[in-house]
């Protein structure tokens, strides 16, 4: 019923990715010809000792980080052989430029594909049949890894082939540098050094999505191209998660890596443990170089590193850079935690932490506690730590005998003793006092931490199981949320409400609040959200009306109206809490506030976004209450403001006042992720439009939403975002089309449609709303055609009937699921199935607008099927019944009944023109600004 809006789709599918290799500069570098280290010798490699350079890699005999020191495997024996082979003219098909680098059983050329004039990267194994099958593997296990790949912050694989018995593969060129060059050493600018990581974050969440660790992340294994944008290199070492055996290093004890980035599960040798986790502690201690200079471990040879690496806590980063913010040392040092439970719960949750230290909102992590650190201390080093306790009971003693020492000397002087005495007494009471109180305070604070480390933790765990995007998660994730969330809805209670807990415990009711919402559990949704509420408003009082206090309110207000919206379809009840929400906004726009601490201010820009997606998410609720003249005055003021928001970054002055001022890379995303928004707000606005009778305004607004959205697809073809843009505002076009006698033209974009439909599917066919996005393509364009070519209606209309199936079967939670079915059903199906869902619907307690309008649709293409005379005569009855019912709660789109397809077989039923006319002579509620 209304614009496909793709804002659900996961981060992943943003395809696109490049490799990059430094090139050669006099001094020839021969980075795999190592000499291989006994552990427990002081002899062998060394490790750098300039933080500038980056450490030398344990583990792949074939290292491509060109430029870097030797990959070493500390279970080989002697030095690999290093082959020095002259410049080839040509490998295949490409023409050879230059050697990139070269390692001890391959190389990298520059080269081009001469029938494509395509620059890469070519990287060849030299040993040929005299390669080890260990070293063939590792070959074949970089490309498997690589081409499994497409992001734009990864490395991306051509081709794979050979050349003379050769293996070979090529990738993307990058003529950018890497980063421990561009590092030298320097310390980032702490946002700079944030953003970085959390893009890096981002793509490694991608490759382990896609079942690719990589396992030697460093700074010398990421380029920068010439815009700035990072690229992870070198695959070298990674493995697939889905390869049980992992031929590259089966055996226990075998250390792989870079011993400054490595993890204390790869420093142990304990290769079976490596995963995710062990890519994010790298990605740990590179934040850590980011923001000081100098990885967080390092030491003259790589056997003291591994040792540091295994026994020793970091030093903090503002101990070295003293004016870091708090929130970011302690993201870095939970990436950092020796247990790999005890760091985020994956990439991307490391990577949304990151972004809220950005935004300026409260981070999940927090910092390790001094009682804590001394309890691990004594785990890692628990000889040390026993004969520290035996001091420490020495020391009481000897204490003890000189304080009863002074008591026998005193009792000389009774009534002086007497005095003192007293004052001692009431000294040592007010002591103990205090002591009991600064112990149940920090035993409190503990177990606040502890509930809500505990807290986070069972929702990392949750949230990976995303039941709206794949609902074949929902059984298991059912089970797991009814035995948890009353311990958690208890343990949440717990979290004291004042101090800085109180902003994780908005966070994690807001969490528990969706987790009941995707449990359709309406009554404890509802009730943890106010209740998230009442804590925000109490917070605002606290922090004195500050934005970031403001926009903790904001949020659980959104929430409560998609909860009033969805489950209990009180569109009424939704439009008022969106109303506040949108107050909230409005204000923080007029009257920006800081908390006493003088943080908490958001820029201008951030409230006015907040500020237009109050205005659009009203517009949609509008919109399905069946108001679009309603509705239009929303979109018009959210359409004009993003366009407002977009330029104000363009030229750079929204972004004065924010504190620090983002990078150039940073002000280009902003201004990018603004600029991709401004087609969809625009589509929904001429939507509206025409629903409101002004189809000549709408017009040259849809098509140059739909051109727009083309064009962003033209400049990165493998975006799918772009794609699912795309396909809607085709969709969406073609069917303002078709409604106003220009079918062919319609057709033409329809088939646009269904053929980027494809493309979606065929990337991601798991995705239940890339299914859901095709399913529409399929069924508009089945419905259009029906009269033209019956046979290829019936053929797309059965394929989009099968995807609505599946997606309802799987979700028979989801009303919108159900819905979509039904309608599918009644044109393309079995009109009894789809009458029994619209009469579960039509009976339901839930007046929804929008629900009782589709259901009309269903049981009139239910009454143009039926050939039963008794049936048909029902469905009739049926659908009339439900549009007067949507009536009677308000809907009054006439634009929209007398233009969909699915009334057709209606128009000519005399009640039906009569509940037109009624609906066309209302007075407008409210008349256009």
């Amino acid at each position: 019923m209304l614009v496909d809006e793709p804002d659900d789709l996961p981060n992943e599918e943003r395809a696109e990715g490049v490799l990059g290799h430094r090139e050669e500069t006099g001094k020839e570098e021969d980075p795999g010809n190592a000499d291989t280290v006994d552990p427990t010798s002081s002899e062998g490699l060394q490790d750098t000792l300039a933080p500038s350079q980056a450490s030398p890699s344990v583990g792949a005999t074939q290292d491509f980080s060109l430029g870097s020191q030797a990959t070493t495997d500390f279970t080989s024996k002697g030095p690999l052989p290093s082959p020095k082979p002259k410049l080839p003219e040509f490998v295949g098909h490409y023409s050879i430029k230059k050697i990139l680098g070269r390692g001890g059983m391959g190389i990298v050329y520059k080269a081009k594909h001469e029938q494509l004039g395509r620059v890469v990267a070519l990287k060849m194994i030299l040993a040929g049949s005299h390669a080890s099958p260990e070293q063939l593997q590792r070959f074949i296990s970089e490309a498997k890894a690589v081409a499994h790949l497409q992001h734009p912050n990864i490395v991306q694989i051509f081709e794979v082939g050979e050349h003379e018995q050769l293996p070979f593969f090529s990738l993307e060129y990058v003529d950018g540098d890497s980063l421990d060059r561009t590092l030298a050493g320097k310390p980032m600018a702490p946002n700079e050094a944030a953003k970085l990581t959390e893009t890096l974050c981002i793509a490694m969440q991608y490759a382990h999505d896609h079942g690719v660790v990589h396992r030697d992340l460093k700074p010398a294994n990421v380029l920068r191209t010439q815009e700035g944008m990072p690229k992870v290199t070198d695959f070298g070492l990674a493995k697939r998660l889905e390869d049980a055996d992992d031929s590259s290093s089966t055996r226990t004890g075998t250390i792989m890596g870079t011993p400054s980035y490595m993890s204390p599960e790869q420093a142990r040798g304990s290769v079976h443990e490596l995963g995710p986790a062990t890519d994010q502690y790298s990605l740990g201690a590179m934040l850590y170089e980011f923001l000081t200079g100098r990885p967080p471990f390092l030491a003259a040879k790589p056997v003291d590193t591994i040792m540091k690496v295994l026994g020793e806590d970091p030093i903090a980063p503002r101990q070295l850079q003293s004016n870091l913010p708090v929130d970011l040392e302690t993201i870095c040092l939970k990436a950092l935690q020796k247990e790999p439970e005890k760091r985020y719960g994956s990439c991307k949750e490391m990577a949304e932490d990151l972004g809220r230290f950005l935004r300026g909102e409260p981070i999940l992590a927090r910092p390790v506690g001094q009682i804590e650190r001394s309890w691990r201390w004594c785990r890692r080093n628990p000889l040390v730590a026993s004969l520290s306790t035996a001091a420490a009971i020495g020391l009481i003693s000897v204490a003890s005998v000189s304080t009863w020492s002074a008591y026998a000397l005193q009792s000389k002087n009774q009534e002086l003793a007497s005095s003192i005495e007293a004052l001692n007494v009431a000294n040592t009471n007010l002591k103990s006092t205090n002591i009991e109180l600064d112990q149940s305070n920090q035993e409190s604070l503990r177990r606040s931490e502890r509930l809500q480390q505990y807290v986070q933790e069972v929702f990392r765990e949750l949230n990976k199981l995303n039941s709206a995007e794949n609902p074949r998660t929902r059984d298991f994730k059912d089970k797991t949320l009814g035995k948890t969330l009353p311990l958690i809805d208890e343990f949440t209670r717990e979290i004291p409400e004042g101090g800085q807990g109180v902003a994780t415990k908005i966070s994690a009711l807001l969490e528990l609040a969706r987790s009941y919402k995707d449990q359709g559990m309406v009554a404890e949704s509802e009730r943890t959200i106010k209740e998230s509420i009442r804590l925000a408003r109490e917070r605002i009082e606290v922090q004195q009306g500050s934005d970031a206090s403001r926009s903790n309110l904001y949020l659980c207000l959104k929430e409560l109206s998609s909860v009033q919206l969805e489950l209990q379809r009180d569109v009424s009840a939704s439009l008022e809490t969106l109303q506040e929400a949108r107050l909230l906004a409005e204000q923080m726009v007029e009257d920006s506030k800081a908390a006493p601490n003088g943080l908490g201010k958001l820029p201008r820009y951030r409230s006015e976004q907040m500020l237009a997606d109050a205005d659009h998410l009203i517009g949609v609720a509008n919109f399905r209450k069946g108001v679009p003249n309603e509705a239009l005055i929303s979109y018009e003021r959210s359409s004009a403001l993003k366009r407002k928001i977009y330029e104000s970054v363009r030229d750079g002055s929204a972004l004065r006042d924010v504190t620090p001022a983002p990078s150039e890379e940073e002000k280009k995303k902003i201004e990018e992720s603004l600029r991709a928004s401004l087609p969809i707000s625009r589509l929904a606005y001429a939507v509206a439009l025409n629903r409101c009778g002004r189809g000549a305004e709408a017009e040259p607004i849809l098509r140059s939403s739909y051109e727009q959205t083309e064009k962003q697809l033209a400049s990165d073809p493998t975006n799918l975002i772009f794609v699912r843009v795309v396909v809607g505002s085709a969709g969406t076009l073609g069917e303002f089309l078709s409604w106003n006698d220009r079918k062919e033209e319609g057709a033409k974009l329809f088939q646009r449609a269904t053929e980027l439909s494809d493309i979606l599917m065929a990337k991601n066919p798991e995705s239940f709303e890339l299914r859901r996005s095709a399913a529409t393509a399929y069924h508009r364009r089945a419905q259009w055609v029906a009269d033209t070519d019956p046979t290829l209606s019936a053929e797309l209309g059965a394929k989009g009937l099968s995807l609505r199936r599946q997606s309802a079967e799987a979700d028979p939670k989801n009303d919108r699921r159900q819905l979509e079915w039904m309608i599918s059903l009644s044109r393309f199906g079995s009109v009894e199935q789809a009458q029994s869902i619209g009469e579960r619907f039509s009976k339901s307690s839930k007046r929804d607008p929008e629900v009782l309008t589709e259901v009309a649709q269903a049981f009139s293409q239910g009454y143009a099927r039926a050939t039963d005379p008794e049936m048909k005569s029902k469905m009739e009855r049926y659908a009339i019944a439900a549009l007067k019912k949507a009536i009677e709660v308000g809907f009054q789109d006439s634009v929209f009944l007398r233009s969909e397809i699915d009334y057709k077989p209606l128009r000519s039923n005399l009640e039906f023109q009569a509940l037109l006319k009624s609906i066309e002579d209302l007075p407008r509620s409210i008349e256009r600004e």
